[in-house]
């Protein structure tokens, strides 16, 4: 997750989301165009998105405060294969310096640091 500090009057900006490594229960790659992509906000106030249904949008900027924008990725049958999100502080001026921000989640590893997901409920 990338997190960002804007200011509430920072123009409009797009936003393209891709998948990579998708592949069938055979290992037969699915190509990006065989998924729905969707994007969301947790906050409209603070972060809206206008999603064009095809894995890009534009994200706008409104009242101060924090959100995220979610991503939401399906393979052909509708079936949820992944999902990610980005953090956003949205500021009245300009935005101040942060060294960074970071949480853990007891028993639960990110992504990106093992290259796999979760352990398996109750394993």
């Amino acid at each position: 997750m990338s997190n960002f500090i804007v200011k509430d009057d920072n123009p409009d900006v797009g936003v393209k989301v891709t998948a990579s490594g998708v592949t069938d229960a055979e290992g037969q790659p699915i190509d990006n165009a065989q998924l729905s992509i969707k994007i969301t906000s947790s906050d409209d106030s603070v972060v809206s998105v206008t999603d064009n249904g095809d894995g890009s949008g534009s994200v706008h900027f409104g009242a101060p405060g924090q959100a995220s924008t979610q991503y939401e990725v399906s393979g052909p049958d509708g079936t949820v294969l992944g999902s990610g999100s980005d953090g956003f502080t949205v500021t009245t001026g300009d935005p101040a310096a942060i060294a960074g921000v970071t949480a853990s989640f007891d028993g639960l590893t990110p992504v990106d640091e093992t290259g796999g997901g979760s352990p398996e409920p109750n394993a």
